[in-house]
Parts: structure tokens; C-alpha cells; sequence
């Protein structure tokens, strides 16, 4: 059996190789817009990369996303409110297609996760994608808001939230 070892390091602690490969595998995910893509990764908190042996099959990241972005995210959702509740983002979770089923993307997800400290985070995914919304779940991320159309309006996206703090998110529970 192969080993699986997963490594969290900040951007500026990357080589220039290892960003590279990191932006190569979030693009293979074809949900990002390119532009601009390794410049974001390195403004990121954390970026996890995922080894099976000495080969790199999936990375993820707890992204810093700038206030601009998580109000339309949160906006299209149908919970602007909620927007300045929320700094940091769990995203460009990718593994190589012959790798999936093995829960990959949860070990992930909880490696960039555990650089938090804290703070809540947020997370979206197709609405297809229901390998990714279990291992949100599992996590103790839940659905909010209403599902909404991607940038480019080919997909529909949902959006999940830590469930811890109890207070964020509180207006969530409210009758709409």
C-alpha cells in the first residue's frame, strides 16, 4: 500500500514549482477563471497538497478572498448579510479523477481548514458535485442560502458555512 501524506504550507513558503503545480491542478478543475489564478493562490492563508507515494494527486486551499467577491457570493445566495461574517474561504479543492472515491477531498479539506484558527469559513460547489457536499457535511458545513448560477451561468452552485460560531449566520434560520 502506497502512503498518503498530506502537507499544508503557507504560499510564500512554496517554491515557484510548487505553485505552479498547485495553479495546474485548480485549473484542470475548469471551474476558476484563470486569469489572474497564481496571484490568487499566493494571497491564499494556506495551501494543502495531497501525496500518494511521491505523486501529487489533489490540493486545496483556505482561500482570503477579497470583500468584493464574497458579497456577490453571498448576494447571489440570497444572504448579503452574511458576507462580512466570513473571511476566509475553503476552495480550489481538486483531485486527479483516478484518485477520487477515497475521500480525498475531505482530507483536504480539513488539513487547509485546520488553519483557521478559528475564524468561520465558507465553502460553494456545484450543485452536482455531491461527493463535495458530503465531505462539506461531514465537516459540519451546512447549506445556506438558495442555490445560484456560476459566473458563467453553465452551472448552479450551492453555498455551505461552518456551523460553528453559533451567532454567524443566525438570520439563516429565520422564516423567509
Amino acid at each position: 500500500m502506497r502512503r498518503v501524506n498530506t502537507e499544508i504550507r503557507r504560499p510564500d513558503g512554496c517554491s515557484d514549482s510548487e505553485i505552479a503545480a498547485f495553479c495546474c491542478f485548480v485549473r484542470q478543475g475548469g471551474e476558476v477563471e484563470a486569469a489572474g489564478l497564481e496571484g490568487r493562490v499566493r494571497r491564499a492563508k494556506a495551501l494543502a497538497f495531497l501525496y500518494v507515494g511521491s505523486t501529487l494527486v489533489g490540493v486545496a486551499a483556505l482561500k482570503q478572498p477579497v470583500q468584493a467577491y464574497r458579497n456577490r457570493v453571498f448576494k447571489k445566495a440570497g444572504m448579503p448579510q452574511e458576507a462580512a461574517s466570513f473571511d476566509l474561504e475553503l476552495g480550489w479543492v481538486y483531485v486527479l479523477p483516478e484518485h477520487r472515491g477515497k475521500h480525498y477531498s475531505e482530507v483536504l479539506s480539513a488539513a487547509v481548514r485546520s488553519q483557521s484558527d478559528g475564524a468561520p469559513v465558507f465553502a460553494t460547489t456545484r450543485s452536482d458535485n455531491v461527493a463535495m457536499q458530503k465531505a462539506l457535511e461531514r465537516l459540519k458545513f451546512r447549506k445556506v442560502g438558495d442555490p445560484y448560477s456560476s459566473a458563467d451561468s453553465e452551472r448552479t452552485l450551492l453555498l455551505y458555512a461552518e456551523t460553528r460560531p453559533p451567532q454567524v449566520l443566525a438570520s439563516a434560520n429565520k422564516p423567509r
